[in-house]
């Protein structure tokens, strides 16, 4: 063998020992791609699915995985305010008395949400107290109901006239007493106390408790209506109670006022006033044609109105509100 065939053989085997050991490595390259052509994908790998077309309707964006790391969270709408609550309108009673101060005695009006608390304050101006001047309820100015309103300052003069009592609930005015530019209604001139006709049954139990006696109730042949006597002894008061119905809900329609009472009028008149009292109080009220006999003032009407008995005395002795009396 000549030397040049010799170092031929010789570079053939080297090459076929040296793609042995690189086929052995497995490291087989990867073919570039050529232009216009794709990669192939080796057969022992599953290719990826792709994802379902959405449906009708469907937003296709809904199926976009969310980015949780770098998608901002949309805020939630505030909620709407709610509107305010209206306050709840109250029947407002309300009077006069003096009170002491350093410079002398101080008109006071003073106004509760409830006829019970403005009675009570005026038992107390008539009997005194260190701070309210004795007797000082000024005749027709006692504890009259002015109407229905969030504020007594709704009905007298508004509300920058009053001031908050102690009392929680409660206002009053100081130096004067405003009773004079409330008008008087019906309603208010034919009442007593804290009774008037037309009072719901369970504002009587409220102020008065049980009766101590009840009557059978019975149908007026007259109205239709049914009439049942609640009669209270201890307290000098029968009231006639009122219904629709034989079980329909009572309201007062007449009220008999006698001693040992101690109601008064708006007018400050009750059982004990002097009868001549009575008479010039309620003498712009009076009907001449009204009066039936010399013992008994009638303000308003036979039917409809109050009626005050004269008694031996020359005092009142009964006071009677509702139709037909007597």
């Amino acid at each position: 063998m000549s030397y040049d065939r010799a170092r031929v053989l010789s570079f053939v085997l080297v090459s076929l020992a040296l793609g042995c050991d690189s086929g052995a490595a497995g490291s087989k390259p990867t073919p570039a791609p050529v232009d216009g052509e794709r990669v192939a994908v080796d057969s022992r790998r599953p290719a990826k699915r792709p994802a379902p077309a959405p449906k009708a309707g469907e937003n296709a964006t809904a199926r976009a995985p969310a980015n949780t790391q770098h998608a901002p969270t949309p805020e939630a709408a505030a909620p709407a305010a709610a509107p305010p609550a209206e306050e709840e309108q109250k029947d407002w009673w309300c009077l006069c008395y003096q009170r002491e101060v350093d410079a002398g005695p101080e008109d006071v009006t003073a106004c509760r949400p409830e006829p019970k608390a403005c009675f009570t304050l005026q038992s107390r101006a008539g009997e005194g107290t260190r701070s309210i001047v004795a007797k000082s309820v000024p005749e027709g100015r006692g504890c009259r109901s002015i109407g229905n309103g969030v504020h007594p300052g709704d009905l007298l003069n508004g509300h920058e006239a009053w001031l908050p009592s102690s009392r929680p609930g409660s206002f009053f005015h100081v130096g004067r007493c405003m009773l004079g530019d409330a008008p008087e209604s019906t309603a208010e001139l034919y009442s007593i106390g804290p009774l008037r006709e037309g009072l719901p049954a369970k504002e009587v139990l409220a102020l008065l408790g049980k009766p101590e006696e009840k009557d059978l109730i019975e149908e007026e042949g007259a109205t239709g209506q049914f009439y049942q006597s609640w009669l209270y002894p201890a307290k000098g008061l029968n009231l006639g109670m009122l219904s629709d119905t034989a079980r329909g809900p009572q309201r007062v329609g007449a009220i008999i006022v006698n001693a040992p009472s101690t109601y008064k009028t708006p007018h400050g008149v009750g059982v004990g006033t002097p009868y001549a009292d009575a008479q010039r109080i309620y003498a712009p009220y009076v009907d001449a044609e009204e009066q039936l006999n010399e013992g008994q003032l009638i303000v308003g009407s036979i039917y409809g109105g109050m009626f005050f008995t004269r008694g031996e005395r020359g005092e009142v002795s009964r006071v009677f509100i509702g139709t037909n009396a007597e």
